[in-house]
């Protein structure tokens, strides 16, 4: 479903409207606990040192590395899985 490019699929972001996405309801625990999660890995990325020489993408992947190291990535993934699974 995706195109292909020089490096392989891309336009990955088109595929986020094929996923079956509930509407937000802070009212529900799992939305409550995934948008906490998410504002802790925002306070964990905007602690991360940024060269402001290197690339956006070596900022991604620090920032992505600082998030794993916090043991967030993993929490955030299984509570998505539950959301989609729904």
């Amino acid at each position: 479903m995706q195109a292909r490019g020089q490096t392989g699929p891309r336009h990955f972001d088109n595929l986020v409207w094929e996923l079956p996405i509930p509407e937000f309801d802070p009212r529900e625990a799992l939305h409550s606990d995934l948008a906490a999660l998410a504002a802790e890995a925002e306070q964990v990325a905007a602690t991360v040192p940024l060269d402001p020489q290197a690339y956006f993408t070596a900022h991604r992947h620090a920032i992505r590395k600082a998030v794993a190291a916090a043991g967030l990535t993993a929490r955030i993934d299984a509570l998505v899985l539950r959301l989609l699974d729904g």
